[in-house]
């Protein structure tokens, strides 16, 4: 049986190292920034979230828009946001400006005190194949869809927002994946169907662990190693997308 080959990010820089595996998947040593756990099953692919999804054409991001409208029932009440976290000191986000930028078009993307965004969808923006520009250096930021569904207990995370979360980053990020990349992954059924793709979604902020609920039954799940990621079953019909999430935050350990 082989190991799991580790990939930790959608972004081009990171699927190198699916590009180099011929499939059937080889083991692959662990890049040096790992930021997940290796506790998963052999023959388990492990993707995160927490890494830098590059910002692409605004054609391409708007796929992810697409990826809402076709799994809206995932999360019915909710909005397709996005966010934008900074990862580097110093850094306002009242600095933070993201345009759509074409031939004619110049359009300013609003962004919130918390880092969300609507990408609004623009015809000509679409016609001048119009790319997404950001004033910070990419390894400043990280970019992710944002789900929460009303009524979500603060501090949780509902299943169904995470799914549909996945399912519109892989509609953004598949298409910069390389052609050997992009078609084992989805032979294997794609980060957010399949049992071989262990896929590690962003937490808000630092976590110790992670726990599933849903009538009664739980499940804890695999942090990563740097506590800024947890791994659900997304692919589990067993629990629903009304199944909550429950964390014990990093600042709400006790002192030794």
């Amino acid at each position: 049986m082989t190991a799991p080959l580790r990939l930790h990010g959608f972004g081009s820089a990171a699927l190198l190292c699916m590009t180099l595996a011929a499939f059937p998947l080889k083991a692959q040593q662990p890049a040096a920034d790992t930021d997940v756990k290796s506790d998963a099953p052999a023959d388990v692919v492990e993707v995160s979230a927490v890494k830098d999804p590059e910002w692409r054409s605004y054609r391409v991001m708007l796929k992810a828009l697409d990826a809402f409208d076709k799994n809206h029932a995932m999360a019915p009440d909710a909005k397709p946001d996005f966010i934008v976290a900074i990862k580097r000191a110093g850094i306002k986000m009242s600095d933070v400006k993201l345009k759509i930028l074409g031939e004619e078009t110049a359009l300013q993307i609003a962004i919130a005190e918390d880092g969300t965004f609507i990408l609004p969808r623009e015809q000509k923006a679409v016609d001048e194949d119009a790319m997404m520009v950001v004033n910070q250096k990419k390894n400043d930021l990280r970019w992710h869809p944002y789900i929460r569904s009303p009524g979500v207990p603060a501090g949780m995370r509902r299943l169904g927002d995470v799914r549909l979360e996945c399912e519109m980053l892989w509609a953004v990020e598949q298409d910069g994946m390389p052609f050997i990349s992009r078609n084992t992954f989805r032979l294997l059924g794609g980060p957010c169907h399949s049992s071989k793709i262990q896929y590690f979604s962003a937490a808000a902020k630092p976590i110790v662990s992670a726990q599933l609920n849903e009538g009664g039954e739980s499940l804890k799940l695999l942090v990563g190693r740097n506590r800024v990621s947890f791994a659900p079953p997304l692919y589990d019909k067993k629990w629903s997308d009304d199944a909550l999430i429950s964390f014990q935050y990093a600042e709400e350990t006790p002192p030794n």
